[in-house]
């Protein structure tokens, strides 16, 4: 598990450390959270995008006047009509708001707070250190911090509740116009402009000058304000603002975004993983012309244009990006191979040529899975060629009009509209009724029913098995997320939402005839015939039809290709048979800083890491199914712990019981990894040990020399 999940993570590498992006469309307010950032447009809606593991970045419909989601999990906002509504995480109760009407919201980590129409706040979720107890009175404005809460009464002073460690809950006296409430601190404007902070603080984030608003890092330690002349005003080297006129300012953990006076949004610093950065009215247009049809594979994608030729992006490492030349009616990007039907009616294929050779006859259709292909034949039967250890090859008697082949299972739709599935694990049944199209996905399944409305089933830990309602006319399920084109021509997307790759091009902007949702990233083709990809940092797919080469102790980061230290020592768990031309490198960068062996941290708060590794297998290996894993110890306390996709988790040593990375990743003969992206909160040295493991034989492969950061 811990591989394929960790080369997830290394294509997140290529989203990081974000200059300004500045976004053309009309906002009145947005908030920057830990991971996303919703904003509300002129029109009233309400626009998310970033992490959406908890289904944070996909809001509800309806016309709000104000959101907030510095929780980082969940989401609130203020309708219209008074009333707050929330979406994600609601393990608290923090997404479970009380009736009213309400003028202001605000989201913390595990509870949210409400400036009622009456001047009254209420708070609801997590109560452990009396969040939801707000002080009696008349309030004009409630700000929610990581465990304590603020607000600015009718009088202009400031009265603070919840957990009060360094004082950051004890405001100074005097008049104010606005709070806020971080992590460890809290800041105020006075009513003369002045900036004041308490709480744990360093003196330097203060800004000097006058203000009409501020924004307090919840996780990190620096802060942003618009100036009585419209300027931004932030503290700390990674996130100097842009120029401009702003009305609004708002700050996530490790990213800025703001309202200009031209009603345009624009962001900067920080990190930008989860796409938080980015959002939907950003896309990437292609350079290679008009398409009529895309397909987005693993790590590349193809398309067949207007002119029948086929052009091709991203990795190609096996030439899978290479196309054939020649006349296609359609094309299928898989894993690390490629497939097409030519205007003959013969399907043609290039890239790792592994997974078998296409039968002769004369198709309507291909569909290029992980490791194996299945195509309908113009009589309406399926012919599947590849890997078919699960009977994903194997498929049933009939006829068909579509096929979808996934990672280890296939589907299909018959004439009479039924859809039937073969091979793979049990990712659950197809419902009954008539379907018009079917896709699979990495471990899940979704189609479109014959009354535009779509279903899907198999694994949901990602949600990408609940898909949004409304009507469909095509839907594409990638490894953990899906997209889908609806009846309006809009695109909307649910599930994984790692780089962006499930938040797609604003709708009043994007128009679209048909969208490919791959393993970390999504093409669409729009009505005027321009390809829009967005994801795993799509601007990198492609430098005038090309990507730039992999090479060892390298990793690229927004573009930027950085050096990793070469590290000395290579083992074997299981073997003492160590194949000669395996090699590992790997360090840690501060603040998008170079990368070294070893570093030191002072306080983790306001310091991102990227922790990253390379690796080069030997040529016996590649394309062998290996997984990543990733080991740390943090001492003095001499815990271990492992990494999965999201989080470290205690490890008693016990390999049979090992939480891995990634899975199920076909190795190449360079590997970039990321290992940790974010602030390290622990204290103390931790030292990250990573490698990989072969499932044929169950050999693990490891760098016996350790990344160590200390945080002092």
């Amino acid at each position: 598990m811990i591989l394929r999940n960790m080369i997830r993570l290394i294509l997140l590498l290529l989203m990081s450390i974000i200059s300004s992006t500045s976004f053309a469309d009309d906002y009145i307010q947005v908030d920057a959270s830990g991971n996303y950032t919703c904003g509300v447009k002129t029109d009233g809606s309400v626009v998310c995008w970033g992490d959406n593991r908890n289904g944070q970045a996909i809001p509800p419909e309806g016309s709000f006047t104000q959101v907030s989601g510095v929780g980082g999990n969940h989401a609130c906002g203020v309708k219209t009509d008074g009333s707050v509504v929330c979406w994600g995480d609601n393990s608290d109760g923090q997404a479970t708001p009380p009736e009213g009407s309400f003028t202001q919201v605000s989201a913390g980590g595990f509870f949210t707070c409400g400036l009622k129409t009456d001047s009254s706040v209420a708070c609801w979720g997590r109560n452990e250190y009396g969040k939801p107890t707000p002080s009696s009175g008349g309030f004009t404005q409630v700000s929610v911090g990581s465990y304590h809460t603020c607000g600015v009464k009718t009088d202009g002073s400031v009265v603070c509740w919840g957990y009060n460690n360094y004082g950051k809950a004890t405001p100074p006296e005097g008049s104010f116009t606005q709070v806020s409430a971080g992590y460890n601190y809290t800041c105020g404007v006075k009513t003369d402009g002045s900036m004041v902070c308490w709480g744990n603080y360093n003196e330097a984030i203060i800004l000097e000058g006058s203000f009409t608003q501020i924004s307090v890092s919840a996780g990190g330690n620096y802060i942003c304000g618009v100036k009585t002349d419209s300027s931004v005003a932030c503290s700390g080297s990674n996130y100097t603002p842009p120029e401009g006129s702003f009305t609004q300012v708002s700050t996530g953990d490790n990213h800025v975004c703001g309202v200009k006076t031209d009603s345009s949004v624009v962001c900067w610093g920080g990190y930008n993983t989860y796409g938080q950065a980015t959002p939907p009215s950003v896309g990437f247009a292609h350079p290679l012309g008009s398409f009529i049809q895309v397909s987005a594979g693993d790590n590349h994608a193809c398309g067949v244009k207007t002119d029948s030729s086929v052009a091709c992006w991203g990795d190609n490492y096996y030439d899978q990006a290479a196309p054939l030349s020649g006349s296609f009616t359609q094309v299928s990007a898989g894993s690390f191979f490629t497939c097409g039907v030519k205007t003959d009616g013969s399907v043609a294929c290039w890239g790792n040529n592994n997974f078998g050779t296409p039968p002769a006859g004369s198709f309507t259709q291909v569909s290029a899975g992980y490791s194996h292909t299945c195509g309908i034949k113009t009589d309406g039967s399926v012919a599947c060629w590849g890997n078919n250890y699960y009977d994903q090859a194997t498929p049933p008697e009939g006829s068909f009009t579509q096929v979808s082949a996934g990672y280890d299972h296939t589907c299909g739709v018959k004439i009479d509209g039924s859809v039937a599935c073969w091979g793979g694990y049990d990712y659950g049944s197809p419902p009954e009724g008539s379907f018009t199209q079917v896709s699979v996905g990495g471990f899940f399944t979704c189609g479109v029913k014959t009354d535009g409305s779509v279903a899907c089933w198999g694994d949901n830990s990602n949600g990408q098995a609940t898909p949004p309602t409304g009507n469909f006319t095509q839907v594409s399920a990638g490894y953990s997320h899906a997209c889908g084109v609806k009846t309006d021509s809009t695109v909307a997307c649910w599930g994984d939402n790692y780089s962006g790759k499930a938040t797609p091009p604003d709708p009043p902007k994007s128009s679209f005839i048909q969208v490919s949702a791959g393993e970390n990233h999504t093409c669409g083709i729009k009505t005027d015939g321009n390809l829009v990809c967005w994801g795993w940092h799509v601007s990198n797919l492609w430098i005038d039809g090309t990507v730039a080469p992999l090479e060892f102790a390298t990793i690229m980061l927004n573009g930027t290709r950085f050096s990793l230290p070469t590290l000395s020592a290579v083992s074997a768990l299981t073997t003492t048979d160590l194949l000669p031309n395996i090699k590992f490198a790997g360090g840690i960068s501060v603040k998008g800083g170079t990368f070294v062996k070893s570093g030191t941290l002072q306080g983790f708060t306001g310091n991102p890491v990227v922790i990253a590794g390379s690796l080069q297998v030997d040529p016996s290996q590649v394309g062998q199914t290996a997984e990543i894993i990733v080991l740390g110890v943090s001492r003095p306390t001499e815990t271990w712990y492992m990494m999965d996709n999201t989080r470290p988790l205690v490890w008693d040593g016990n390999f049979a019981m090992l939480t891995v990375r990634q899975m199920q990743v076909a190795l190449r003969t360079i590997q970039p990894i990321i290992l940790y992206e974010g602030e390290l909160v622990t204290t103390g040295q931790l030292s990250i040990y990573f490698g990989y493991r072969l499932l044929n034989d169950e050999q693990i492969i490891y760098a016996n020399e350790s990344i160590d950061v200390t945080t002092e």
